[in-house]
């Protein structure tokens, strides 16, 4: 199948094949457990009988030989180190009791419910031998039934409080996945929304370029035989209307939305910016606005004004749904020669200097409209508080 990870039969998720490290661990283990055995054959320890049968060896260091096994066979490993432990209490040998504890964590944190209820189970069969050693043998006193109550409970209480935070570990991981998802999912609605809104706005400039060329052949074509002026002037304004939607397609091509019943107007522009100046301000906000600089707002393509409108209505939109009542706004729009400038900034409500940029689905749109008519936008807090917006839009008729 196309696409498909190979997983090595030695690897799969249901491999019992331990993995380096428990092997390391089991490794030493079982070492311990040897010199313990050794070291008791030479000093004679009362209560600790050294092994002299090959089957003695192979119990003494059972238990170390299963923690091997810990995560990838938890449910067979912990009995077989139980079992070997008990016996090995049971005959009186040599033994060091940790490869139970190891066990029992073990278990605990990677068996599920299934694997928690071996542990306690492990951890009550290991305290009720050594109870049971208690209360028949002499040597075996009440501070090591303590100990082996305690040090099970221990283990089983780590295990599962591991168990647990893996569990949350995973949901939290499953849940910022499944966020980011829809996080990106909405900013690419949000994408294409804006798209659409740009085709639309296209397809008005271009239709009404279209009404006005068809307009002015028709008159040019009723009078021309006898006005021959008037056909001069058709004929000039055809070329340059011609010229200009030329420019704007050049620099704004996208997929038009084909609705026969659309209204053939222009969009909205730099002259209709005061309205929405006006609009703000009569929520309750003090709005200043600024347009300066060499160009004549007239004389900025269409383009560039319905996208610096657009900019200026959505960082004005902003304003009102986060920077609280009362915020002060201020509008500044620069017509350069080269490129309009806008800046929008309040001092209400807003993230600290030095927070991530928002990426609400406004500021993605923002973000969308500038780039795809070549330019830049940036948002994000205020040196003095509040937010701002800021963006440079090329203009397309500078030449």
């Amino acid at each position: 199948m196309v696409g498909a990870v190979p997983v090595h039969p030695a690897r799969s998720r249901h491999s019992i094949v331990p993995g380096p490290l428990d092997l390391l661990i089991a490794a030493c283990l079982v070492a311990i457990s040897v010199v313990v055995a050794v070291q008791a054959a030479d000093q004679a320890v009362a209560g600790s009988e050294a092994p002299d049968r090959w089957w003695e060896w192979l119990i003494i260091v059972l238990p170390s030989i299963a923690v091997a096994f810990r995560r990838s066979a938890p449910l067979v490993a912990a009995p077989i180190a139980v079992i070997g432990q008990m016996v090995t209490w049971g005959l009186d040998l040599a033994e060091v009791f940790v490869a139970p504890l190891v066990i029992i964590y073990s278990v605990a944190a990677v068996g599920g419910i299934a694997g928690r209820r071996m542990a306690l189970a492990s951890s009550v069969a290991l305290t009720g031998m050594t109870a049971l050693g208690v209360a028949i043998a002499p040597d075996v006193g009440f501070e090591l039934l303590v100990l082996t109550g305690l040090s099970s409970t221990a283990a089983l209480l780590l295990g599962t409080n591991a168990a647990n935070q893996q569990a949350a570990s995973a949901r939290l991981a499953a849940d910022l996945a499944v966020e980011r998802w829809e996080h990106e999912a909405a900013q690419e609605r949000a994408v294409v929304r804006e798209r659409e809104r740009i085709a639309h706005e296209l397809h008005d400039l271009v239709g009404h370029s279209l009404s006005v060329i068809a307009v002015r052949a028709e008159a040019a074509q009723r009078v021309g035989a006898t006005r021959p002026e008037v056909l001069v002037d058709a004929v000039g304004a055809i070329g340059a209307t011609a010229r200009t939607s030329l420019a704007e397609v050049r620099r704004i091509l996208h997929a038009g939305l084909g609705d026969a019943d659309a209204d053939l107007r222009p969009g909205p522009s730099l002259v209709d910016v005061p309205g929405l100046v006006n609009d703000v301000s009569g929520l309750g906000y003090e709005v200043a606005l600024a347009i300066h600089g060499p160009v004549d707002p007239a004389d900025v393509d269409a383009a560039t004004g319905a996208g610096t409108y657009r900019i200026v209505q959505e960082a004005l939109t902003n304003v009102v749904k986060h920077a609280g009542p009362g915020a002060t706004v201020r509008v500044d729009v620069a017509l350069e020669a080269d490129a309009v400038r806008i800046e929008v900034q309040d001092d209400g409500r807003g993230p600290t200097p030095g927070d991530e940029a928002p990426t609400g689905l406004g500021l993605t749109g923002m973000a969308e409209r500038a780039r795809f008519l070549g330019g830049t936008l940036e948002a994000g807090a205020a040196p003095g508080g509040g937010f701002r917006v800021r963006a440079d839009i090329p203009r397309g008729d500078t030449s």
